[in-house]
């Protein structure tokens, strides 16, 4: 065998060699695109007949004008701004799964004139009208749910945490309804309903994805 034929031999079994070790690699490794695949199926998606909501809570501080909402942290002003029948948010007491304080509003924060969220985010009249009439079985929802947040504020100013969930979920004409609403969920019932809550009372608002 020539010099020429053994370089041509060590060349082509170095190649081999290469093709073996990044199989190998491959097979023990996934890909970039398999992990980003896996990752956004593994992200929790909450949609209720059909509306797909946000996974997180608002936590804005000022209305789409520009000016602040004002904050009631303490017992006394928080009272003050549901007799007055003022807008308002605080912080909770209690911190969220990753060792956050949530926003909460009282539900004067979302009829302000000055608007909380763009309409792109609000929930139609005619679909909230027809989501009071309906109980809407979580099974399928229990898993997300069980890890939301639940503190919530009363109209005096009160924080507590009776386990149920109770979000303000912004949507068209809210002041020209008759009743406040709010969506629930309680584990012990296991049912997504809306409940009608005095409008003083703070919780978490969610909204629709846009």
């Amino acid at each position: 065998m020539t010099t020429m034929q053994s370089r041509q031999k060590t060349s082509k079994l170095l190649v081999l060699f290469i093709l073996v070790q990044l199989i190998f690699l491959a097979a023990c490794n996934p890909t970039k695109g398999h992990t980003k695949k896996k990752k956004a199926s593994s992200s929790k998606e909450l949609i209720i007949d059909g509306y797909t909501f946000e996974t997180t809570n608002l936590s804005a501080k000022i209305f789409l004008n520009g000016e602040a909402i004002p904050q009631a942290q303490t017992a006394e002003a928080w009272g003050n701004a549901s007799n007055n029948h003022q807008p308002a948010w605080c912080y909770s007491e209690k911190k969220n799964q990753v060792g956050k304080h949530e926003v909460l509003y009282n539900f004067y924060a979302l009829i302000d004139s000055r608007k909380l969220v763009q309409s792109s985010k609000l929930l139609s009249k005619e679909k909230m009208e027809a989501m009071l009439k309906v109980d809407f079985a979580a099974d399928e929802l229990k898993n997300i749910f069980k890890n939301e947040f639940t503190e919530e504020r009363n109209f005096s100013g009160k924080f507590y945490d009776l386990q149920v969930i109770n979000w303000w979920v912004p949507s068209e004409d809210l002041n020209e309804m008759e009743r406040v609403q709010a969506l629930c969920w309680s584990p012990n019932e296991n049912r997504v309903y809306f409940s009608q809550l005095n409008r003083g009372n703070g919780f978490v608002v969610r909204c629709l994805k846009k």
